[in-house]
């Protein structure tokens, strides 16, 4: 990995507030992930910082494994019954 990049406190403030939602086990590798590719870039901003983001977001997340979640309608395990 090259030298990590020199970043702005907004870039590391888009960084940290896109490791949050996930689990903390994997903030760390997300978080040199992004480096990585930040600095693999020529030129550093706001919108590349994001776009850098969004990307290594979907390499991580991981949905949650659970039916109710992707119930139908009707049969979701919280919905309130009628009657």
């Amino acid at each position: 990995m090259e030298k990590p990049p020199a970043l702005s406190a907004d870039q590391i403030a888009i960084v940290d507030r896109a490791a949050l939602p996930l689990h903390w086990a994997v903030q760390l590798r997300f978080r040199e992930r992004v480096l990585e590719l930040l600095s693999l870039q020529p030129v550093l901003g706001d919108g590349i910082t994001h776009r850098i983001v969004r990307q290594v977001q979907s390499e991580f997340f991981d949905p949650p494994d659970t039916p109710e979640y992707h119930a139908p309608r009707g049969l979701r395990k919280f919905e309130r019954r009628a009657g």
